[in-house]
């Protein structure tokens, strides 16, 4: 704990202090709920418009989706493993091929996985 304050303008400082940290934390809250409340609004008219696509151009869009979404496992994957972090690496490796099966990703992460196990045990 900090020092006691116990003349009247340290303690008016201190409630100073606090409040304004309060306000800080309150802006801090207000500022996050909005960033969700915005993020979905824009995954829903996402939504929207990807439903009021015809249905090949709709399948070609999730693929795209896909392919990215994987892309960005993958990446996360071999920087865990670039900074020492095999079995975290591996467990995103695993995330991927299950929810990803059919990307370019997955191709790539099931190569990784055939020899990234056994250079765990062997670390």
């Amino acid at each position: 704990m900090g020092p006691e304050l116990t003349d009247a303008t340290g303690s008016a400082s201190r409630r100073n202090v606090l409040a304004e940290l309060e306000r800080k934390r309150e802006a801090k809250r207000k500022s996050v709920r909005e960033f969700v409340a915005s993020r979905a609004a824009r995954r829903e008219a996402e939504a929207d418009e990807l439903a009021s696509l015809p249905e090949d151009e709709r399948a070609a869009r999730i693929r795209e989706q896909n392919e990215r979404c994987a892309a960005a496992r993958l990446n996360l994957a071999q920087t865990l493993r670039s900074r020492g972090r095999p079995a975290d690496a591996c467990k995103w490796l695993e995330r991927l091929v299950d929810e990803y099966p059919e990307t370019a990703a997955a191709h790539e992460a099931r190569e990784i996985l055939a020899w990234l196990p056994s250079a765990i045990s062997a670390g």
